[in-house]
């Protein structure tokens, strides 16, 4: 019996069959991968687990409050919406460059 302490493992040669099998599997599959594009700037969500914290959050301007716990917010690229950078959240327009204001990535 097992619990979330434990585990069953493989031997070490059916371990190593297991790795070896799955990377033949990708390495097959490489021609047929395609790079998912995502058109910016993101639209993001942000669910909190109060509203106190969305009240938190709603005092940056770029936010919007959609219910009592979750936000909106776009961001210039899809590392920004994820990371959750503050500057993604409150930094100003730019005149120049990308809405944030960031350069964009070469």
């Amino acid at each position: 019996m097992t619990s979330r302490h434990s585990a069953i493992l493989f031997s070490l040669r059916a371990s190593c069959d297991a790795i070896h099998a799955g990377a033949l599997r990708a390495m097959s599959a490489i021609g047929a991968a395609k790079a998912l594009g995502l058109e910016t700037p993101v639209q993001a969500r942000l669910q909190t687990q109060n509203p106190a914290h969305a009240n938190l959050f709603c005092q940056w301007s770029r936010l919007e409050r959609i219910d009592g716990v979750t936000l909106k917010f776009s961001a210039a690229f899809v590392e920004h919406a994820v990371s959750g950078r503050r500057t993604a959240l409150v930094a100003p327009p730019s005149r120049g460059g990308s809405e944030w204001g960031w350069r964009t990535p070469r």
